[in-house]
């Protein structure tokens, strides 16, 4: 009986671990929203006023998963300047796919993926910027 207790015990465990998710929680009080390119820190791109609410959300709706990234170094940064502080996080929008990956700075056990098009267009505009 005990070796069956245990058994359920751990694969509920196991299934709770796999099937654990995080979501992104941006301040209200976003003042700010620049996106760098790492491969030229010159190329800086502030995001309108228009546009913050759509990057936010694009960020809080991001598929979150644990685990570490093993992957090159990131193309982006993006940060989110507040009132009181900032937060940084680093992008990477891989060529062959249409997913752009984010990692919280200080929260590298987490990853989160994002197609959202608002986000997807400023990264392109940084690219563009590149090859001029």
């Amino acid at each position: 009986m005990k070796k069956i207790n245990i058994i359920i015990f751990l694969t509920f465990v196991l299934l709770v671990a796999c099937g654990y998710e995080e979501s992104l929680s941006i301040s209200n009080n976003l003042t700010e929203i620049r996106i760098i390119d790492l491969e030229n820190e010159e190329n800086v791109v502030s995001v309108k006023d228009e546009d913050i609410k759509a990057i936010k959300e694009a960020f809080e709706t991001a598929e979150g998963h644990v685990g570490t990234l093993d992957i090159r170094e990131p193309d982006y940064k993006a940060e989110f300047i507040y009132k009181e502080s900032t937060d940084v996080f680093q992008l990477w929008f891989p060529t062959d796919t249409n997913t752009v990956l984010i990692v919280e700075d200080g929260n590298e056990e987490l990853y989160f993926e994002s197609n959202h098009e608002t986000l997807k267009r400023y990264l392109e505009a940084l690219r563009e910027l590149k090859k001029s």
